[in-house]
């Protein structure tokens, strides 16, 4: 089923601080019944005694509630995170481990349709906050301690964005968040040593406040704080209750380094016993950093949203609770809250299907230097869209009624009475096509309205033009006309060399009444012209990788042909299709020995041209046997010494007539 997720509040946040002195978890400190937040009140009390096996991470669930929105037209979505009793995360929670309650009342998982998404549902966007303690105590070890954050770093995940804050009297945002390594490393390498003052607190209120939790439609942000210290606050100028409110609901790791200046108990207070890494010495620090970044990607796959479409209506105040049906944790984190108004909430209508304005049913269409049928619609009503929110339609397409496929889509206001929306291109000439549009319910997929499958003829799409020019694949791939009524150039750009290697999109032309010109390329072969019925001349030029001249079952007239510089070419034989030709040019076609292909010719006057008059055959190093140029061939017609030059042999017209032809 379809879900709509087009205006959640907030994004979702998951913030990796890096703080040398892992801050606090949110889970260790007692949480009120009635919010499901942390009480501020007996910070140092946790309560896992409440809670039977505390030391068994099996069926004991830890739930850490994020945000709470809801959508249109009753969905209500609740971002969390699932821990076990020792606080690690816990992965691949289906929505059927769940239990629901709406205001304390059991709710059906397939009533209201609750769906719960993962890390692999939704793009997370993970955020660290990396906060060093730079004051001058921990000179001694400051170069080494440098060496161990750049590991970690070198850890990072893909997804994981790293801010960097030093801190000492002051606090300083050195980068703000990057997954650019190099960058990150680059900044470490350049922290300077700070004063002996440590204002602790206020640099982790700066920090913890650079990121928030939350989510927008199915991208979720997530932020964790890792700190590094080896002191405590020395400054008083922000508070312990400072700090602890600013990483309310936040995940937090501190990394301690001992000295006589750590208070640990005080670090424990702050951040909880699970979240404070101790380190003897900078090896303990290394294997403490690269331990909190293995937990902060377990922590990423237990971050879960659920949407749940509620039954409530009017101006009224409601909350959900979520719960594992397994659970033995009995404490006031049992469960996720969220709490919503049900305000604004509706029942949904199903937008009308859209009307036919043109083409007519069954029209026959033929383009003139365009190549894209535009097919204009009359627009759905949809009653729970306002003139300016977006309807969204999709076009169904095919050659016949039974196997349309989605081929695009496009987005309106509601407000538009009409609208167009584009065939495919390169549609193949008399060719029936039917099409059809879905009109898109933005709040359930079952209303979307589907309108009736009309139809068009298509005949063909013709340029008409002096010249028409390409110079990219790209152009090749997409080109579109099936006739063209005038020159087509397949040529380099000047400023850059060419990168067309094949002709394939080529294969709708059906007609070319003047030049088709081919230079520069990196083409190997013709294929791609092989539906070419009618040419007016052909000059393939400086391909240095064609050998193919095949492909020319349907071309039996040419009023003019050059092959020049393309030393791969071996034979002409493909021409023998060629039963009429005004004018030819071969030159400096290494490969080439004989004239074989041109045997065939029967006409040898192509609106008014005459063979070998202005034609040349020069510069064909290995070329020495003309006997394809037999009298029949030739009747008529006068060869001059000087048509023929430069290769390995050069005979004269009489002597091609006595038989000295190779």
């Amino acid at each position: 089923m379809k879900k709509k997720y087009s205006y959640y509040s907030n994004q979702i946040v998951l913030l990796l601080s890096i703080l040398l002195i892992s801050a606090c978890s949110d889970n260790e400190v007692p949480i009120d019944e009635n919010t499901n937040q942390k009480n501020e009140e007996n910070l140092s009390d946790i309560p896992d005694d409440n809670n039977p096996d505390v030391s068994s991470p099996a069926n004991f669930y830890r739930f850490t509630t994020y945000q709470t929105s809801t959508a249109d037209p009753f969905d209500v979505n609740i971002l969390f995170h699932v821990s076990d009793s020792l606080y690690s995360g816990v992965e691949n929670l289906v929505t059927q481990d769940l239990l629901i309650t709406e205001n304390d009342e059991e709710s059906s998982i397939d009533e209201s349709k609750a769906t719960l998404f993962d890390k692999n549902s939704f793009d997370l966007t993970l955020k660290t906050a990396l906060l060093i303690d730079v004051s001058n105590s921990i000179q001694t070890d400051f170069d080494d301690l440098k060496i161990q954050v750049k590991k970690l770093i070198d850890a990072s995940l893909p997804y994981q964005e790293i801010a960097i804050y030093s801190f000492s009297s002051t606090t300083a945002l050195e980068l703000d968040y990057t997954t650019n390594k190099s960058q990150l490393k680059s900044i470490i390498d350049n922290l300077q040593l700070g004063t002996s003052s440590t204002d602790f607190y206020g640099s982790v209120v700066t920090a913890a406040n650079s990121f928030a939790n939350g989510f927008v439609e199915l991208e979720v942000t997530i932020g964790n704080l890792i700190i590094f210290t080896d002191g405590d606050d020395t400054q008083a100028s922000s508070s312990f209750t400072d700090a602890m409110e600013s990483i309310e609901n936040k995940s937090v790791y501190v990394v301690g380094l001992s000295s006589q200046n750590l208070d640990e108990t005080n670090i424990k207070n702050l951040v909880g016993n699970s979240f404070y890494y101790p380190s003897e010495n900078l090896t303990n620090v290394e294997a403490n950093f690269l331990l909190i970044q293995n937990e902060i990607e377990q922590f990423t796959r237990s971050i879960y949203l659920l949407n749940y479409e509620t039954p409530k209506r009017e101006d009224n105040n409601h909350f959900l609770k979520i719960f594992h049906k397994q659970n033995i944790n009995n404490a006031v984190d049992q469960f996720a809250i969220g709490e919503f108004t049900s305000t604004g909430f509706y029942e949904p209508t199903a937008p009308s299907p859209v009307t036919l304005i043109s083409p007519e049913l069954g029209e026959n269409i033929e383009l003139v230097n365009e190549c894209s049928v535009k097919l204009k619609i009359g627009s759905s009503i949809d009653a729970d869209r306002s003139g300016n929110e977006l309807i969204i339609y999709q076009l169904f397409f095919g050659t016949t009624p039974e196997n349309l496929e989605l081929v695009s889509q496009i987005e309106t206001a509601a407000s538009m009475n009409e609208f167009e929306i584009e065939a495919p291109s390169r549609l193949q000439p008399f060719t029936d096509y039917y099409w059809q549009i879905k009109t898109l319910d933005n709040d359930f997929s079952e209303l979307d309205t589907i309108s009736e499958i009309w139809n068009f003829k298509f005949s063909s799409a013709i340029f008409i033009g002096d010249e028409l020019d390409i110079y990219d694949q790209s152009e090749i791939d997409n080109f579109c006309y099936n006739i063209i009524r005038g020159r087509l150039n397949i040529i380099f750009n000047d400023q850059s060399p060419s990168n067309i290697s094949n002709l394939n999109g080529l294969n709708i032309v059906s007609s070319i009444t003047d030049y088709l010109v081919i230079s520069g390329t990196q083409i190997n072969s013709l294929s791609g012209l092989e539906n070419i019925s009618n040419m007016g001349s052909l000059l393939l030029t400086n391909n240095q990788l064609l050998e193919d001249l095949s492909l020319f079952p349907n071309i039996s007239q040419l009023r003019d042909f050059q092959l020049i510089l393309s030393p791969l070419v071996k034979e002409l034989t493909p021409l023998a299709t060629i039963t009429s030709l005004g004018r030819i040019t071969i030159s400096s076609n290494d490969g080439l020995t004989n004239l074989d292909g041109l045997g065939n010719i029967q006409t040898i006057n192509v609106n008014g041209s005459n063979i070998f008059a202005g034609s040349l055959i020069t510069g064909n190093i290995n070329l020495d046997d003309f006997c394809a140029l037999d009298s029949q061939v030739m009747e008529g017609t006068f060869l001059g010494q000087n048509n023929i030059t430069d290769n390995l042999f050069n005979p004269m017209w009489t002597e091609i007539q006595n038989g000295n032809c190779k």
